[in-house]
């Protein structure tokens, strides 16, 4: 069984080229542009992963972001990828903090974290 990871961002762009990424790398993945899309997911799949931005559309995507994680993400290791890694407070920081354009310029950064993630959990 594959290791299913959660992406919650509101970059369609970014979701595509994600889910291209790790796919190819044979894990599952499930893409939310909403905290209420990413609630859906986590609520009927089993997820070993997510992988959540901190600001969503809207003037309050920040706390739609650290309120998800507070509610859906306790038994969940997560790592927040953001453009705005200083931003992100220090309780909703997950297992790591990657600034989405050294994603873009090293994607080898995220899947070091979402192996090692994995790895520990026994997926």
């Amino acid at each position: 069984m594959s290791a299913a990871i959660l992406l919650l961002d509101d970059d369609v762009d970014l979701l595509a080229a994600l889910k291209d990424f790790l796919e190819g790398r044979g894990y599952t993945v499930f893409c939310a542009e909403s905290a209420d899309r990413a609630e859906q997911i986590i609520s009927s799949n089993q997820i070993h992963c997510a992988i959540v931005d901190l600001f969503l559309q809207g003037d309050e995507g920040d706390q739609l972001s650290n309120q998800f994680v507070r509610d859906y993400l306790n038994d969940t290791p997560y790592i927040r990828l953001t453009s705005a890694p200083g931003l992100v407070p220090e309780e909703y920081s997950g297992a790591g903090v990657l600034h989405k354009y050294k994603f873009r310029s090293n994607p080898s950064l995220l899947l070091d974290l979402i192996i090692e993630i994995t790895a520990s959990s026994g997926t």
